[in-house]
């Protein structure tokens, strides 16, 4: 029992390191990225943001093994870990498909439209919608940093119900903490991590 637990412990940190390079980051901060730039630029458009995910799913996969691969090697991990990794793309498939739901229903019936995004409350709402939707992903997958996610994004959706000087902010804020902190954990993780050295272990 206690070596079964010491494994899961060991594959815990495994998973922990192998997504520290931000490309996980990176790619979640430009998805909600793009659905702003629908939102402001193309709104009648933005239902698209779908086809976009499914896009920056290929984008992750392929950077990743360009990135992480050739430095830490290939990690196979447990079944029960995968279904983690499998919940996560879940949620974020399900927000955006239920997000999708509620901009057609809303150009269908604009008064349903007029209801869900000129109340007051809507965005406190999308707020905490969004804080448990960032925690649970970061108790799923272990990654303690979305818990802060969906602390700024909680927090800069009640600093817009206050000031709403421009409705969209928390999803502004969100996508560039998101995608600047996804830079910040690729440069740490290229300096730490040089490929180099791959071939240098290798040779040893």
């Amino acid at each position: 029992m206690t070596e079964n637990v010491k494994l899961k412990e060991i594959e815990r940190k495994a998973f922990i390191s192998y997504h520290q390079d931000g490309i996980l980051d990176i790619c979640i901060g430009s998805v909600i990225l793009n659905l702003v730039i629908f939102i402001w630029l193309l709104p009648e458009f933005w239902f698209f943001v779908v086809g976009g995910l499914i896009a920056w799913m290929s984008v992750y996969t392929g950077i990743k093994k360009k990135i992480t691969v050739p430095r830490m090697g290939y990690v196979e991990f447990s079944a029960a870990r995968k279904r983690r990794i499998q919940n996560v793309l879940l949620v974020g498939v399900i927000v955006l498909v239920f997000a999708n739901l509620l901009g057609i229903l809303a150009m269908i019936y604009p008064p349903l439209g007029i209801f869900i995004f000129e109340s007051q409350y809507t965005i406190l709402l999308i707020g905490i919608f969004g804080a448990i939707i960032f925690s649970f992903i970061g108790y799923i997958s272990d990654m303690k940093r979305f818990y802060s996610y969906g602390s700024v994004f909680l927090a800069s959706s009640v600093v817009t119900f206050f000031f709403p000087f421009v409705v969209i902010l928390p999803l502004i804020v969100i996508s560039l903490t998101i995608l600047s902190y996804g830079l910040v954990l690729l440069y740490r993780f290229l300096l730490k991590y040089p490929k180099q050295l791959v071939g240098e272990v290798a040779g040893a």
